[in-house]
């Protein structure tokens, strides 16, 4: 199960609502029977139930403020966004120290002399 794909994610959200559900303890008989049939209709709905009850199984035994922080936790896209602006801000100092240490323009200047030389 690829986890990139719009009806991969669409059915990862539909196996934590049927968690939810089983776990909120209002689930009737009629919940259970649409839930095996959910499960049945998809091979896909079968991996993504499995997929979701095995991490109801990894984090029934941590502390509840733990596992909430591990929830909580930011998405990818914004961490990527963080990474490309500290790497922009390292970069920046570091371009302009080149720039001073190693001027451009003596590079295509035609004659060139140094502080206080005179030619």
């Amino acid at each position: 199960m690829s986890p990139h794909t719009p009806e991969t994610r669409e059915a990862l959200r539909a196996a934590a609502r049927w968690l939810a559900l089983l776990d909120s303890g209002d689930a009737s008989e009629a919940d259970l029977l649409r839930l095996a049939q959910w499960r049945a209709s998809s091979p896909l709905h079968e991996d993504a139930w499995q997929k979701a009850s095995l991490l109801r199984a990894r984090f029934a035994g941590l502390p509840g403020a733990l596992a909430m922080a591990a929830l909580d936790r930011p998405d990818a896209g914004r961490r990527a966004l963080l990474k490309q602006a500290l790497g922009v801000s390292a970069l920046l100092p570091l371009a302009w120290l080149v720039s001073r240490e190693l001027p451009l323009d003596a590079w295509t200047a035609d004659m060139r002399t140094a502080v206080g030389e005179r030619r």
